[in-house]
């Protein structure tokens, strides 16, 4: 930045030129403060006598306002920032306003211009530059279709206000890279996980059933430990067994548990299946064998199911560590597990092998590189492995 207002420091040392400006910033807003004080309110030439000490002081800034308007051409966002902070500030020409509540509302506007130019100082990053992060973080599969842009997260890993990460959405929104939703919450377009989620939850059910998890000629569990496997409400289940049933994978009526009919033929070779699973990868060894304490083991699955839940999407690396140990933790507990008598157990989703090979399965399906998938199976896996957890709690007693 080359500008300069009367009280800063040479620009030939920017780091003394963004500190002391900085500092001028904030003496600024406090004088700001001044010009509407009780004083102000005695008389019309008390009120006017503000209005010019207002302007005045805003007028030391606008240069700097300016530099960061024509600075922002890569942003239309941020260029429309610029040009409402700075004319909600211009002394009007013509007929002027004299009213005490003017004067109030014009010293507002002077901070919130104030704040904006001490936001944007160096090191914060452009909005243009912001944006053309989160466009290559969507190319390079960090933000999943369907997933919520974190703000927050956002503006914490590039040292930027939460104020330019939203232009840069709002940037991003326009060409159609993000979509805008409800409360100003961004989301990367494509294919909702969320939407379509009965179509996916029947798809998982068809792989449980070819995967033995739920057996032919058996009944299925109750729609409301379906619903906990799944980790969802009961509606989307519903709607997932009204699809299955349709397909005639199963039967059900209004006093009858769904149940999956003698030679029943899976209409569709799922991607997740009983081969699938004799592929699977050795677990991630854990360094720390402390790790696979019940109570660490617990964490990964709050942490998984608060991801799905809350709709959240976490850093990859995140996920992958979490997914790491949860498949360590399932490898670790199976034996112990599926030595529980099983009329000892009595276990909501079924015996202690079934609840075993559907944590196989699960681990299985991780292997499928669908990014929009991955969060809400790991959600699945963390249900398997903590009714693992809970059977070796129940062979140890």
């Amino acid at each position: 930045m080359n500008s300069h207002t009367p009280t800063c420091p040479p620009a030939n040392d920017p780091q003394a030129l963004e500190s002391g400006r900085r500092r001028d910033l904030s003496s600024t807003v406090r004088k700001l403060s001044f010009t509407h004080g009780p004083m102000a309110m005695r008389s019309t030439a008390a009120v006017l006598n503000g209005y010019d000490r207002a302007y005045t002081y805003i007028a030391e800034w606008l240069p700097l306002a300016r530099e960061r308007r024509e600075g922002a051409g890569g942003s239309p966002a941020d260029q429309a920032r610029w040009d409402r902070l700075m004319a909600a500030v211009v002394r009007p020409e013509g007929r002027k306003d004299t009213s005490y509540e003017g004067l109030i509302v014009l010293t507002n506007n002077g901070r919130e211009l104030l704040h904006a130019l001490a936001e944007t100082e160096s090191p914060s990053p452009p909005v243009e530059q912001i944006a053309r992060h989160i466009r290559n973080s969507l190319k390079n599969g960090t933000y999943p279709p369907g997933a919520l842009l974190p703000v927050g997260r956002i503006a914490t890993r590039l040292g930027a206000p939460h104020s330019s990460v939203r232009l840069a959405l709002a940037d991003l929104a326009a060409s159609g890279t993000v979509e805008m939703h409800n409360e100003g919450r961004a989301r990367v377009p494509g294919v909702d996980r969320h939407r379509n989620l009965p179509g996916q939850i029947a798809a998982w059910l068809r792989t449980l059933i070819a995967s033995d998890v739920l057996p032919i000629g058996k009944r299925l569990p109750s729609r409301a430990e379906l619903s906990r496997i799944v980790v969802t409400n009961a509606q989307p289940v519903n709607e997932a067994l009204q699809i299955l049933a349709g397909e005639q994978v199963i039967k059900f009526g209004p006093s009858l548990r769904p149940f999956v009919p003698p030679g029943t033929r899976i209409p569709e070779e799922p991607d997740t299946s009983a081969a699938c699973a004799s592929q699977l990868q050795p677990a991630q060894q854990l360094d720390d064998d402390s790790d696979l304490r019940p109570s660490a083991i617990r964490e990964s699955v709050r942490k998984a199911h608060t991801w799905w839940r809350r709709r959240l999407s976490p850093h990859p690396a995140s996920l992958e560590h979490c997914i790491g140990h949860l498949c360590a933790a399932r490898q670790h507990l199976t034996p112990s597990a599926l030595a529980t008598d099983a009329r000892l157990s009595a276990h909501a989703s079924g015996t202690p092998r079934a609840v075993a090979r559907r944590a196989l399965v699960t681990e299985a399906a991780l292997q499928d590189p669908a990014a929009d998938l991955r969060i809400w199976r790991t959600a699945c896996l963390a249900t398997a492995v903590n009714d693992l957890l809970r059977l070796t709690e129940l062979h140890q007693l």
